[in-house]
């Protein structure tokens, strides 16, 4: 069920996060390591949920106001996926898990952890899952639309820079490196656990063709150096991207299949 990716696509997988000393422990999360994980929302992935009975009754209260069955089915596999993924790292079963949510709308376990952090993100059939080890970060997913008419999210939202930056680019470019920036903008937002209460005129993303994007300019309560943005490769028609704490740390990736 678990598999770990490269760091290229080439899909010669492995095994799962490596347990502690003792078998049936939880699984390693290293301080300096981001955990990300991919999972198929399709079909078939329904048979990864946990058990009737594992969701809350508010998660399943949730499910049943859905009113398109695929959204339905995506959102319950979705939701027993995150269950079993964070019930490896603490080592308990995946309906023991509790969450509680910050005024902001931020997921986070309401029970002692040991410091473990998550975040997640889907778009149609593909969910990941970001976890660190006492580090805050937030992860987001979007489906790149070459017809998405995107200019009055950019003439709202985007910095004087972004916007700048757009104009320069040729006419067929600029689709893409929206997207792009607009990715990275979503995580960041998550990552601080202010979401969209945050004016996002104030987040400057530097996303130059060819080079990594990073972050330029933040508002002045959230200092750039704390925070560390990476962009992640979430296969065609997908732009993703990862923001966390610090800047001493490095991303594993693994497949939920």
């Amino acid at each position: 069920m678990y598999s770990e990716l490269p760091a290229h696509p080439t899909l010669a997988l492995t095994q799962p996060p490596a347990p502690g000393h003792d078998p049936g422990s939880a699984w390693a999360l290293p301080a300096d390591e981001v955990h990300i994980w991919h999972a198929s929302l399709s079909a078939g992935a329904a048979d990864l949920a946990s058990p009737p009975g594992a969701l809350s009754p508010d998660e399943r209260a949730r499910a049943e106001r859905i009113q398109a069955p695929a959204d339905r089915r995506r959102w319950v596999a979705g939701r027993g996926i995150l269950r079993q993924v964070l019930a490896g790292y603490l080592a308990i079963a995946p309906s023991a898990i509790a969450f509680r949510y910050s005024a902001h709308g931020k997921p986070a376990l309401a029970h002692v952890s040991g410091d473990l952090r998550f975040n997640l993100s889907h778009t149609a059939d593909h969910m990941l899952i970001a976890v660190s080890r006492g580090r805050e970060l937030g992860i987001d997913i979007e489906p790149t639309e070459p017809d998405f008419d995107f200019q009055p999210i950019v003439s709202q939202l985007f910095a004087e820079g972004e916007r700048a930056a757009l104009a320069e680019l040729p006419p067929h470019q600029r689709g893409a490196a929206f997207m792009r920036i607009w990715t990275c903008k979503e995580a960041f937002v998550k990552a601080c656990g202010f979401g969209l209460a945050l004016p996002l005129r104030a987040i400057e993303i530097a996303a130059s063709p060819g080079q990594p994007a990073h972050l330029r300019r933040l508002p002045e309560q959230l200092e750039a150096a704390r925070w560390c943005l990476r962009e992640i490769e979430a296969g065609a028609g997908r732009r993703a991207a990862l923001v966390a704490a610090g800047a001493d740390w490095r991303v594993r990736e693994y497949a939920v299949r």
